[in-house]
């Protein structure tokens, strides 16, 4: 205690210490002592009013034990008396027994009583009930049934309480049961009637939604007296005739044997009869899925009891009953366009149950056909669809090259080039097949891309092919026939840049076909490696038909290159007139190429113009004899170089004459006086083209006729060859990749 004081008192001390901390603070003393008087009493008067309280409550707590403990008294003391008097009541069980007799006896009379008048009714309420169901007022019907068959059970459960011991418990009902036969089949009749609404209950939802749910309430009450006679019968042994009935089991067999006639009662046409039967029967069973299901979902569900669960019922079953449709019609033996139609619907359904207000994710049932099922199919469409491509293709080249030997002109575009319509109907062809299978998965639709991609690798074989018999067949017969020729097979070229072009749209689109396939990359590199060889292929064609249009050209001339580097060459210009005039009559057929084939085939003729020259100064058509006849030969030589570099300039603004240098080098090589120079002239031509031999210098050498053999290989000896050392090639790399070199610019000569 003393303890506590002093801390009050510490306490104290400081809080008076922190009011009066100056001086002017002890003008306020009095101010201070009558307040903390004041919040004394009131922490006094608290106290006080929580110790009263406290003790109130401890007083009625007292009263309440007294009373209890007293109430326990009186109870136990009643117990005791009601002990005693329950001792004394035993004798009576035995004078008790007769009244229980003779109140069950009473009672049997009274359910006998009660139960006459509806036994002699009976056939007469049969007869009204059977005219209320015929008025489809089925439930007062079942009301008089629930009624007769109460009658009968109870009757039969009184026998049966009655004879469960004998041994004609049985034999004993038969008479009753007998008289009550037309209450069964009363019960058959409503029955009937009931399966009869359920069987057309779509439409009975929209005509008379009442009967549905007259039907229900009679199926739940049929339901409830199959779970009351079952507890009877556990409780007393006793059997209720035609129990339990089911209905509601039955009402969902209706139900579902319903469904699935729906679905077979679809009429599919024969192909002989119709060729759009499948397209008639898919859109059947779509309508018949769509609205259907949009009446249960709408109208139905709120008819049904909730127990039913009906629209997810109906949704499956529905699923179920058009997987075997959809199995059935995949087994049938398809053409091409309906494997599509049925792959298309397949694909579309997921989104046809999703909309219609139909809200259904149909992702966790199995698919409508299975996997093995849909890949045979998408096999079958393959296969039929090479066929036919394959068959399309072949009837077109054919009617191609057939109308290669027609006596009218191609058709001409705009810009006034030649090209056939094959073109745009192999591009029509193949468009139309991918838009057909627009609709279907995205996998099948890369497979039909690549069946496309192979189908335009066997045309581009046939096609070339194609060209080259037309082509060899033009010269075999004397060049007489076709009258065009030339117009056809430029044709064939500018069909060639035509079909290079729409490869690469088909690529973009084969690009966007992957892009929604779950191996995007896959797709996308093997699309960009396969239309690129495709599109390589395509020029390559376009290039090797211009080498025939070059080979025509070139079999006009060949008698006159033959003069090329002769005696009778020599001081004369003719040849190269001859060849001028020829190539620029040619010319005017070639402007109906593409201007890049036109471009690229005039450099070819050019090519192959250098190409004899150089031919025919490696063949020692000549050798000269004097400082003279060189000098006359490689003037010569230069003075037909510039014109040949005018003439293909003149035809064509963009040609470049760099293949025409070499005969100019060339000509310095034959025309230099002092052979000291030589080497420098030959090594000059080795530098610019690296790839020069050691035989083609010894054939220009040999026609100078004052170069023996052995010097001539002297001279080679001293040039450092590409062939004999690897550092003339890294040398030169620069200038190699700047400059054509000679072998490049006579390509073919030497292998010749």
């Amino acid at each position: 205690m003393d303890f506590q004081d002093s801390d009050g008192m510490e306490s104290a001390a400081r809080r008076v210490a922190h009011l009066l901390q100056r001086p002017e603070h002890l003008e306020k003393v009095d101010q201070l002592r009558r307040k903390f008087t004041r919040q004394k009493a009131a922490v006094d008067a608290r106290l006080k009013t929580a110790v009263q309280t406290q003790l109130d409550d401890v007083k009625t707590g007292l009263n309440k034990l007294k009373n209890a403990l007293e109430e326990v008294q009186e109870i136990k003391t009643s117990m005791s008396d009601i002990d005693a008097q329950y001792g004394s009541c035993q004798e009576l069980d035995r004078h008790i027994k007769k009244i229980q007799d003779a109140h069950w006896q009473h009672s049997q009379l009274a359910a006998a009583v009660d139960h006459l008048k509806h036994i002699y009714t009976v056939p007469t309420v049969v007869t009204e009930a059977n005219e209320m169901i015929q008025n489809s007022n089925l439930l007062a019907a079942h009301q008089k049934l629930h009624e007769l068959e109460n009658t009968r059970d109870e009757l039969l459960y009184q026998m049966h309480k009655s004879t469960a011991d004998t041994a004609d418990s049985k034999s004993g009902n038969q008479p009753l049961l007998r008289y009550f036969e037309p209450v069964k089949e009363l019960s058959h009749t409503l029955g009937s009637q009931m399966w009869f609404i359920l069987q057309h209950v779509l439409d009975t939802t929209r005509t008379n939604p009442a009967l549905v749910v007259t039907t229900f309430r009679i199926i739940e009450r049929e339901e409830r007296a199959d779970e009351r006679a079952q507890q009877r019968r556990k409780a007393t042994g006793f059997h209720s005739p035609d129990r339990p009935k089911s209905w509601r089991e039955k009402a969902i067999t209706t139900l579902d044997s319903t469904i699935q006639n729906r679905f077979e009662g679809v009429q599919r046409e024969s192909r002989e009869i119709d060729k759009a039967w499948l397209v008639k029967y898919l859109m059947s069973l779509r309508k018949i899925l769509v609205e259907d299901l949009a009446i249960v979902k709408n109208l139905a569900a709120p008819l049904f009891p909730p127990a039913y669960d009906i629209f997810p019922h109906y949704v499956e079953h529905y699923h179920t009953a058009l997987m075997s449709a959809m199995e059935d019609v995949a087994s049938e033996r398809m053409e091409a366009g309906e494997i599509i139609t049925l792959l298309s619907w397949l694909k579309a359904y997921p989104d046809t149950m999703l909309s219609n207000g139909l809200l259904i994710d149909v992702s966790m049932f199995e698919p409508l056909i299975s996997q093995r099922n849909e890949s045979e199919l998408e096999e079958r469409y393959l296969q039929l669809i090479r066929d036919t491509i394959n068959d399309w293709t072949k009837r077109m080249l054919d009617a191609e090259a057939k109308d290669w030997w027609r006596t009218t002109l191609p058709r001409s575009n705009v810009d006034k080039q030649f090209q056939t319509d094959m073109p745009v109907l192999l591009g029509q062809m193949i468009s139309q097949n991918m838009d057909v299978v627009e609709d279907t998965s995205a996998e099948l639709r890369v497979r039909v891309m690549e069946l496309f991609i192979e189908v335009l690798q066997d045309f581009q074989a046939k096609y070339r092919n194609e060209i080259i018999k037309f082509k060899n067949r033009h010269v075999t017969e004397g060049r007489r026939e076709p009258v065009y020729f030339l117009q056809y097979t430029i044709a064939s070229v500018n069909n060639c840049h035509q079909l290079k072009e729409y490869t690469g749209r088909l690529k973009d689109q084969a690009l966007e076909l992957a892009d929604g396939s779950t191996k995007a990359l896959q797709y996308e590199q093997m699309f960009d490696e396969l239309f690129k060889e495709v599109m390589e292929e395509f020029g390559n064609i376009a290039t090797s038909t211009l080498g025939m249009l070059c080979d025509i050209v070139f079999m006009d001339l060949d008698q006159f290159l033959e003069d090329l580097l002769t005696k009778k060459w020599v001081g004369s210009s003719k040849a190269l007139e001859t060849v001028d005039a020829t190539i620029r009559d040619y010319s005017s057929d070639f402007k109906s190429l593409r201007p890049a084939y036109f471009a690229d085939l005039m450099n070819d003729q050019q090519h192959r113009l250098v190409k004899e020259y150089v031919k025919a100064l490696t063949t020692r058509r000549m050798v000269f004899k004097s400082h003279d006849d060189r000098k006359k030969a490689a003037d010569h030589i230069k003075q037909e170089a510039a014109k040949i570099a005018d003439l293909f300039i003149s035809i064509n603004s963009s040609s470049k004459p760099a293949s025409i240098k070499v005969l100019n080098l060339i000509a310095e090589i034959i025309g230099v006086k002092d052979t000291e120079m030589l080497d420098l002239e030959i090594q000059d031509l080795v530098r610019k083209h690296p790839d020069m031999t050691a035989e083609h210098l010894l054939a220009i050498l040999s026609m100078r006729g004052d170069v023996n053999k052995s010097q001539a290989k002297a001279i080679v000896g001293r040039t450092p060859l590409a062939e004999e050392t690897d550092a003339v090639s890294t040398n030169t790399d620069a200038q190699s990749t700047s400059r054509p070199s000679f072998a490049s610019q006579v390509k073919g000569f030497f292998s010749d």
